[in-house]
């Protein structure tokens, strides 16, 4: 979510946002860790506007040793949304656990940084 408000402000040309560090330590490098579970929703794309598959994906993910699950459960460490805001079943699910919700963007850089 931190990074869609800091998305929006950059395309909007405004001044960024001041907001409070976050809860998770990190960030998604401190999440992201292998054997984490991570499940997918909404469709997405790669940094270059390019459609992603929901089993490319999961194999980005098994490449940094993650374990893609297809449902969120008490277990699920995180989940990445093609829309961090979104409120699909699955995303509303992990809000509603306090498991974070990661945007692909935010998801595809950090396998880059990896």
């Amino acid at each position: 979510e931190r990074e869609a408000l800091m998305r929006a402000a950059r395309v909007l040309d405004q001044p960024l946002p001041d907001l409070p560090d976050t809860d998770l330590e990190g960030g998604i490098s401190g999440v992201l860790v292998p054997g984490a579970q991570v499940c997918f929703t909404g469709s997405a794309v790669d940094l270059d506007g390019q459609d992603l598959d929901r089993s490319a994906l999961h194999s980005l993910a098994e490449s940094r040793e993650l374990i893609p699950v297809k449902s969120v459960t008490k277990k699920t460490t995180a989940v990445v949304a093609a829309d961090p805001a979104s409120m699909s079943g699955k995303a509303k699910k992990a809000r509603d656990l306090g498991t974070p919700v990661f945007g692909v963007e935010e998801f595809l850089r950090w396998l880059a940084d990896y």
